[in-house]
C-alpha cells in the first residue's frame, strides 16, 4: 500500500503557512461581520481550518521532533554563564526551541531561555546551524509547560 502521507509531508510547511494566512483572513472577516448567523458560520470554518493546520503541523513518526511546535519570531533573551544575550525564538514546543542569536554557541552549552509568560527555562544546546541554536528544555515546571501549551494553542486560534 503506498504511503499517502509522503506527498503531504513534503509540502506541510507551505500548507501550514497558507492555512495561517487563511485563518488571518477569516479573523478579519469575523471582526467586520455583524450578522449573527454569518459570524457563527465563519467561526465554525475558522475552527475547522485551525484543526486542519494543527493536524498538518503535528510531528510524524519519521520526524525528529516529538512535540507540536509553534513557528514564531518572539524577541527575548537567554542567559549563558551569567551573561544576558538578545535572541529570538523561531520555533517553540514543550520539548525545546530553536533560537536565533548573534553569539557563537556549541552543543552541550547550558542556558536559560526567557520565554514570555513561562519565565526562565533551563535548556541545553543540542545542535547549531549558522546563527541558530536548537535547544532541548530540561526540567520544565508544570506552570511553564502550561504557558507554552497556551502559546501553541493561541498560534492556531
Amino acid at each position: 500500500m503506498p504511503d499517502d502521507s509522503a506527498p503531504l509531508h513534503g509540502h506541510s510547511r507551505r500548507m501550514s503557512h497558507s492555512l495561517a494566512w487563511t485563518q488571518d483572513k477569516l479573523r478579519g472577516l469575523l471582526r467586520q461581520c455583524e450578522n449573527g448567523e454569518q459570524v457563527d458560520g465563519l467561526a465554525a470554518v475558522l475552527r475547522e481550518v485551525s484543526k486542519l493546520r494543527r493536524l498538518i503541523d503535528m510531528p510524524r513518526p519519521e520526524d525528529s521532533r516529538r512535540d507540536p511546535r509553534m513557528p514564531s519570531r518572539i524577541g527575548t533573551t537567554c542567559i549563558i554563564a551569567g551573561v544576558e544575550i538578545d535572541c529570538a525564538i523561531e520555533d517553540l514546543s514543550i520539548g525545546g526551541a530553536k533560537i536565533i542569536l548573534d553569539a557563537p554557541l556549541k552543543p552541550d552549552t547550558l542556558l536559560d531561555l526567557v520565554v514570555p509568560e513561562a519565565g526562565n527555562i533551563r535548556g541545553v544546546v543540542v545542535a547549531v546551524s549558522g546563527n541558530a541554536a536548537h535547544i532541548v528544555f530540561e526540567g520544565l515546571e508544570e506552570r511553564q509547560t502550561l504557558a507554552i501549551i497556551d502559546k501553541l494553542e493561541a498560534a492556531y486560534w
